[in-house]
């Protein structure tokens, strides 16, 4: 059984990475189709999964997604794979594009459907670029109810919506007892927090559809009327969206000593452990992964009543879900929970007791009976 991944960025392979090492254990011949130029920390999994380079583009240049289908088209009719498996909306245009007669199965996964979000003409080009991606798969997957919904209006047929949240998280790995007394320390030592202080963290790109801009004028509003708050943020800017903050409130944001600003990084766990609050106001999500691994460490959540996001907070039994997307009503918000140690505590124990709802474990078992079926119709 020869199974080919499609993800349109080597980034993204680490939410299926047990997808993959699973399906390799099982004795399947497993590929990886995806944008990177070194393999880097991955390098090892190339032992279980043979890797092979497309330069996805992002956006929706036509010329960019025509060579990448192109490639993709190569490697397909190279391996001649079982299946072919595609997750994310750049990699499901892509292989909508490439998609010949002669192909096996094509079974696509979107996180977060753009149309729905969208308005005017916008949202006219990229639901009939998101209806056509679908009808070019055998089985189109979606993670949430709303997302299957505004599928099912435009009349598509092969629509399913997946069981349980997403891609799920890595339980092992963000799991609080983990991290000793000391580990904390240092961690805690490091971001410079105080034994008064409250950590509010921002886990994402630096984003405004993501509420970065929010999150950070919040804080500096908090910040005015209690010092006891510190905020940590983790992420980039992205130089394709714009971050929502001015050139003078960029400075600003750069040079504040009371926001800790760690870049990109692979310890988001470590950092979890020091955490109070994950504070993430995004409008645009699929199910939120970042949420997921914070809940599953017990940190309570503020975010919004968006696609994805209620559901991970089950509806606001494990956090907060804004009433209003604002600066000031956000900065009430974290001012009270950060006023408030009994009410974080009570969301944070609620959490772990549902923890086990979001392991990573549910999306590999269901996302492979998904595969086994639709190998099955196909025979």
């Amino acid at each position: 059984m020869k199974v080919l991944v499609v993800v349109p960025t080597l980034t993204s392979y680490i939410f299926l990475r047990e997808l993959c090492v699973t399906m390799a254990d099982r004795g399947w011949s497993v590929h990886l189709a995806t944008s990177f130029s070194d393999l880097g920390t991955y390098a090892e999994d190339a032992a279980n999964v043979q890797f092979h380079n497309i330069e996805f583009p992002r956006g929706m240049n036509p010329l960019s997604h025509a060579q990448a289908a192109g490639r993709l088209r190569g490697i397909v009719n190279e391996l001649q794979p079982d299946i072919v498996d595609v997750h994310f909306s750049a990699a499901a245009f892509t292989a909508a594009l490439a998609r010949q007669q002669s192909w096996p199965p094509v079974i696509v996964t979107v996180q977060g459907l753009r149309f729905p979000l969208s308005s005017g003409f916008q949202r006219m080009l990229l639901q009939r670029a998101e209806c056509w991606s679908a009808k070019r798969a055998d089985k189109f997957i979606v993670l949430t109810q709303d997302d299957f919904d505004a599928m099912a209006a435009t009349g598509c047929k092969n629509v399913i919506l997946q069981d349980g949240y997403g891609f799920g998280c890595d339980l092992k790995r963000y799991d609080p007892e983990r991290f000793t007394a000391d580990q904390k320390k240092v961690t805690t030592e490091e971001i410079g927090k105080s034994a008064n202080d409250v950590v509010l963290t921002y886990i994402g790109r630096l984003v405004s559809f993501k509420g970065f801009d929010l999150v950070v004028k919040a804080f500096w509003q908090a910040f005015s009327e209690r010092d006891d708050v510190k905020l940590v943020v983790c992420g980039e800017f992205d130089r394709l969206h714009p971050s929502g903050l001015n050139e003078e409130e960029v400075a600003r944001f750069k040079a504040d000593d009371n926001i800790v600003k760690l870049g990109w990084t692979n310890e988001v766990d470590r950092y979890l452990s020091v955490t109070d609050v994950v504070v993430f106001p995004s409008e645009r999500e699929g199910v939120p992964v970042n949420l997921m691994e914070a809940l599953s460490m017990g940190v309570p959540v503020i975010t919004c009543d968006s696609r994805g996001c209620r559901e991970v907070v089950d509806g606001g039994a494990l956090g907060v879900l804004l009433e209003q997307r604002t600066v000031s009503y956000l900065a009430a918000v974290m001012n009270d929970l950060a006023g408030s140690a009994a009410q974080r505590g009570e969301l944070g124990d609620a959490a772990l007791k549902f923890r086990d709802n979001f392991s990573r474990l549910h999306f590999v078992d269901t996302h492979i009976a998904a595969i086994s079926e639709q190998l099955s119709v196909n025979k």
